[in-house]
């Protein structure tokens, strides 16, 4: 039907990639990975990052602070990706692979993302 090839178009892969207007700004991105590594994203990008974020960790109540490294190379790659298609969302930097991460450091994340959304109190300001 004519309205579902209106609604394809419009939601097209080149059309969103090349919609000048598609800025990312207003937009909170974060990203649940090994972390971003500030500097790298900054030098590549041509401009300081502001990159809140945490660390998080098995069996810590808290996270632990983020000081703008990454535990691994992997999650600054997911953030390049990101910026490159929308270069002005504002990154959080979620590290659950760091000193002692992993899927228990994930519950974590979910847990707080999910309390933001149901309007309770969240893990951390934050998120």
């Amino acid at each position: 039907s004519d309205f579902l090839q209106h609604l394809l178009a419009l939601v097209h892969p080149d059309r969103l990639l090349r919609d000048a207007t598609a800025t990312g700004a207003g937009i909170r991105v974060a990203v649940v990975d090994s972390g971003i590594d500030r500097a790298l994203i900054s030098e590549k990008h041509g401009r300081t990052m502001a990159i809140e974020g945490a660390v998080f960790v098995p069996h810590n109540q808290e996270p632990l602070p983020y000081n703008g490294t990454a535990s691994a190379p992997h999650g600054t790659t997911v953030a390049d990706i990101i910026l490159s298609i929308a270069p002005n969302v504002a990154l959080y930097s979620a590290d659950v692979f760091g000193p002692g991460g992993g899927s228990e450091a994930v519950e974590k994340v979910d847990l707080g993302v999910h309390h933001r959304q149901v309007g309770g109190k969240p893990r951390h300001e934050a998120l």
